[in-house]
């Protein structure tokens, strides 16, 4: 714990004087589902790639943060802080089996921290539905030791196997560190901690609108933030992304050594095994997603008084774990998906899932458009003739004078010549027209995506069966009416998890599971407790649990009670049959 939360504000004031990083929060998630959806990239509609994925139960194609994200309304995450609606999302990792030319998706889990760089006064809280995605999927070739990336890298979960090597884990770029050090590898996956792990840094500096509020997504879901620059030794968030909060922190952990059980050391320690859902054989496609399901005054207290989540008037503190053995525990929590999920087999597989799901059509229509456009050309003659007006006047004056008599005579005559003025304008318009035609043909393609039928169904009570592994409580696949390869549950005790999932879901308050195979095997057992946990539940109920045999087809028939079964309402009753080959 550090010194400046144990002693209260006065260290706080030497904390923000000198500018230190906070690490305000670490949460641990366990794994919600493995699917091909991205609400972010893909919203309402299938994913090119699978994505494991943590957090909140409300999780789906489409992400309301108006529903899904609200806080007081009854949704779980697998996140060890109940508050904490978020969502994050990563590519799946599998490894290829060259035995049987199959491909095993590696469990993972996750762990968030939320890091404050710089001073605690003048951060902001993360906002509500804020998104982003870092990282570039569709890459295939390994980064160069100072090309430009997001802040993305591999790492180990421990460094202490380095301290034999002098090598630099990252200057070989992403997996090629580790294709470099087969001793490493083995040593480590085999023998030591055997979690790969991606960790992600998304920005910290968000753009605002003209009201000044943070701006929370973007067209291209991560030019609207950027990371902070280091100034006068503080981080300094550039004018253009003034909007400062906390670093969140990702680190999706892909539990390789899980597989040894199944696949084999020789085959989980060999790199050249491994990808990314992407396809990518080289972890230089490393991306991640997350949307913000925090409520946002929760951070005011988070910011101002949390360290590692605990502390005086630290609003996570009642959900602090310091201990590694619950961390253990907090990674394996699940929770039952409120959401459709695609209805296709996620692992093994023979090809790496992509394109549309089952059961997902794609409509191209082409519509061409003919438009005639004419021409006119119109031209004007104009002719004026004009005759000149001319006027001439004569004026003859004659004066007679008499002597004798005193009479003065004047005559004064006046002549007076007019031409008349004509003016004669002639105008001639000539029209001439001239009509092109000219034809373009436009073709306009929409291209409709209609959703593939799902496993589940938001709005009635369905199940989702899960294969546990007994001995680790670790699910081996979800069951969907696909054959089940032996190599799964050769030598392994299982037990068989019903998840009850829908808007019904909060109504079921017990469960019962009646199993027989094609040998003549039968069996029945009733549950009041969850998860609904049947053969081999790790509680220690039923812990002699069951092995299957290859050539054997199984029926699970499960039903899901209002109270205890003798007095609730059944509220559903399904069937579903698999073979293990």
């Amino acid at each position: 714990m550090r010194v400046g939360l144990q002693i209260g504000f006065v260290a706080l004031a030497v904390d923000l004087a000198f500018g230190q990083n906070h690490r305000l929060l670490v949460t641990t998630q366990g794994p919600l589902v493995d699917a091909r959806l991205d609400p972010i990239v893909n919203p309402g509609t299938c994913s090119g790639h699978m994505h494991s994925v943590f957090g909140s139960q409300t999780f789906g194609a489409i992400v309301d943060p108006e529903i899904d994200l609200k806080a007081d309304a009854n949704i779980t995450t697998t996140s060890n802080v109940p508050p904490n609606l978020s969502q994050y999302w990563a590519p799946s990792m599998y490894i290829w089996n060259p035995a049987d030319q199959m491909y095993y998706i590696v469990p993972t889990y996750s762990k968030t921290y939320y890091r404050l760089r710089g001073d605690r006064e003048g951060a902001n809280p993360i906002p509500h539905n804020l998104r982003f995605l870092i990282g570039d999927a569709s890459r295939t070739i390994s980064y160069t030791e100072n090309e430009p990336r997001d802040e993305i890298r591999w790492t180990l979960t421990t460094n202490s196997v380095f301290g034999r090597q002098s090598v630099d884990k990252w200057s070989a770029g992403d997996w090629e560190f580790l294709r470099a050090n087969p001793d490493v590898v083995a040593d480590y996956f085999l023998d030591g901690r055997g979690e790969l792990e991606m960790n992600l840094n998304f920005p910290n500096c968000l753009a605002v609108d003209a009201e000044g509020k943070p701006v929370l997504d973007s067209a291209d879901y991560r030019s609207h933030g950027t990371h902070a620059y280091r100034r006068n030794r503080e981080p300094w968030c550039p004018p253009e992304f003034p909007y400062r909060i906390p670093t969140v922190n990702l680190e999706v952990r892909y539990e390789v050594d899980a597989l040894e059980s199944v696949l084999g050391g020789d085959v989980i320690k060999n790199v050249d095994n491994w990808f990314l859902s992407t396809g990518d054989n080289s972890g230089s496609s490393a991306h991640g997603d997350f949307i913000s399901g925090w409520p946002e005054e929760m951070w005011v207290g988070i910011i101002a008084n949390c360290g590692d989540g605990k502390g005086d008037g630290c609003p996570t503190h009642q959900w602090y774990y310091p201990s590694r053995g619950r961390d253990a525990v907090l990674k394996k929590n699940t929770q039952p998906l409120l959401k459709p999920m695609p209805n296709e087999v996620v692992s093994p597989v023979a090809t790496l899932p992509t394109g549309p799901c089952p059961g997902e059509t794609t409509t191209t229509t082409t519509t061409p458009t003919t438009t005639t456009t004419t021409t006119t050309t119109t031209t004007t003659t104009t002719t004026t003739t004009t005759t000149t007006t001319t006027t001439t006047t004569t004026t003859t004056t004659t004066t007679t004078t008499t002597t004798t008599t005193t009479t003065t005579t004047t005559t004064t005559t006046t002549t007076t010549t007019t031409t008349t003025t004509t003016t004669t304008t002639t105008t001639t318009t000539t029209t001439t027209t001239t009509t092109t035609p000219t034809t373009t043909t436009t073709t306009t393609t929409t291209t409709t995506t209609t959703p593939a039928p799902t496993t589940t169904t938001a709005a009635e009570l369905r199940v989702v069966l899960q294969m546990m592994n007994t001995a680790t409580d670790e699910r081996i696949v979800t069951l969907d009416g696909s054959p089940v390869p032996f190599s799964l549950v050769e030598n392994k005790v299982v037990s068989f998890q019903a998840v009850p999932v829908g808007v019904l879901e909060s109504s079921v308050e017990s469960a019962a599971l009646q199993i027989q195979n094609n040998q003549g095997y039968s069996n029945s057992q009733n549950e009041n407790r969850r998860p609904y946990s049947f053969y081999g539940d790790t509680r220690g109920d039923f812990v002699n649990g069951i092995s299957l045999s290859a050539g054997s087809t199984y029926t699970l028939r499960v039903r899901f009670y209002s109270e205890n079964r003798q007095a609730g309402e059944q509220l559903l009753d399904e069937v579903l049959s698999f073979t293990v080959q």
